[in-house]
């Protein structure tokens, strides 16, 4: 950004922007929310903000870097987390933010509350979306959101009340689209679905992720009273077939499951989704054992959309249910069948040569589960290069074997 500013042969392209005062980092429809979203943004520089505070130019869009780098487990530096606030306080202090729009702030835990009471003082009356989830809040920050009447998108921070969410789901009844709880993990109460629930009927995108205190009664309660639900993320919770045929039933336009880990699920709940949801893009089955490989098949043939598929650690799932995704679901893009027994390099070559348009794969790479050589498997790579294989090993397992470990725990 700062090269592009200063580079003479590209200030023509910016000419248009500066005339009307609004400069767009990120103008895309909101989706701070989504799950393996890759970010293209990079950091603001000091350059390009002393350029921007200059010439008084109004922000449609801020999203900062998270405190610590996802890919390589590197925390960024106290010297960097205090620039970039000094540069959130010039902002506050000096910035146009009449018209800024989105806030993604999410994992930033050197952001305080100073820090945004300094952004939303300036720009409630504009601000559709808000990603706090995570930050360094020591206040709930329900004062300051409740005002922003225009808000469709809110990832809370996690130390909220269930009194303070109420206040920001009454407030923004009108406009709230997408809900992401996720941060409160286990201290997620009932009272707080309950408002979800009484408040947030216009509600496109749920997400509580982890939330293992959640009850099944008031997940359901959910579905019955958001029938425009799009996406719903309830990976981890003892939700139950009947909650799930629920959702099926009242929520015809979803598009998105994550039920990961629900393992009280069986396949009444996968048929419910089959028969109801024929428009279905995305769906995790992961860690559910009672699953079988007849509903999964199934699914692929009622739910022909589907581009994501992750049945990983479903120990009935087989060639054959590969087989079955493979003539069906032509739009696959991206497969997890890890810690899948039954699944061998022959399936894998089944849907890699079917599904044109798939890019990734999970799977594991050891012989005693793949039932053939390491060297077949590595061969995939060769036969199709096209398509991204994350071939696992046991020690890059061990994560997924401790959140196994948390939710038999909880």
């Amino acid at each position: 950004m700062d090269s592009a500013l200063c580079h003479k042969k590209r200030r023509a392209e910016f000419l248009a922007l500066v005339s009307t005062k609004v400069l767009l980092f990120e103008r895309i429809e909101i989706d701070v929310l989504e799950p393996f979203s890759v970010s293209s943004i990079t950091p603001l520089g000091a350059a390009a903000l002393i350029w921007i505070l200059t010439r008084g130019i109004h922000l449609a869009s801020l999203h900062l870097p998270e405190c610590r780098n996802n890919n390589d487990d590197i925390s960024m530096s106290i010297t960097d987390q205090e620039s970039i606030r000094e540069s959130i306080a010039s902002l506050a202090q000096d910035g146009r933010l009449d018209k800024l729009e989105t806030i993604s702030l999410g994992e930033c835990t050197y952001i305080n509350d100073a820090d945004l009471l300094g952004i939303l003082s300036k720009c409630h009356r504009s601000v559709k979306s808000i990603n706090i989830r995570g930050c360094g809040l020591t206040e709930s920050s329900a004062s300051l959101v409740k005002n922003c009447t225009k808000l469709e998108a809110f990832a809370a921070c996690g130390n909220e009340s269930a009194p303070d969410l109420v206040s920001i789901f009454q407030s923004c009844r009108k406009k709230l689209r997408k809900v992401d709880l996720s941060a409160f993990s286990g201290r997620l109460t009932d009272e707080m679905v309950q408002s979800v629930a009484e408040n947030c009927r216009l509600l496109e995108h749920l997400d509580v992720r982890c939330c293992f205190s959640v009850s099944d009664e008031n997940v359901r309660k959910v579905a019955e009273s958001c029938p425009l639900l799009q996406y719903v993320d309830f990976f981890g919770i003892d939700i139950t077939d009947a909650t799930m045929v629920a959702l099926c039933n009242y929520c015809s336009l979803l598009k998105r499951i994550d039920v990961g880990y629900c393992d009280n699920l069986t396949d009444a709940a996968v048929l419910a989704v089959a028969e109801r949801l024929p428009g279905l893009t995305y769906i995790s089955l992961y860690g559910i054992p009672a699953i079988t490989s007849n509903a999964v098949e199934t699914l692929a043939s009622k739910c022909r959309e589907l581009e994501f598929i992750d049945v990983g650690d479903c120990p009935h799932v087989s060639n054959i249910t590969l087989e079955k995704i493979a003539e069906y679901c032509s739009k696959l893009m991206v497969l997890n069948v890890t810690r899948c027994p039954k699944v061998t390099c022959a399936g894998l070559t089944m849907i890699a040569t079917k599904c044109s348009k798939l890019h990734t794969v999970f799977a594991d790479d050891r012989p005693e589960i793949m039932a053939e050589s390491l060297e077949a498997v590595v061969s995939l790579e060769v036969l199709f290069p096209r398509v991204c294989w994350e071939l696992l090993k046991v020690d890059e397992e061990e994560e997924e074997d401790e959140v196994d470990e948390e939710v038999d725990e909880e």
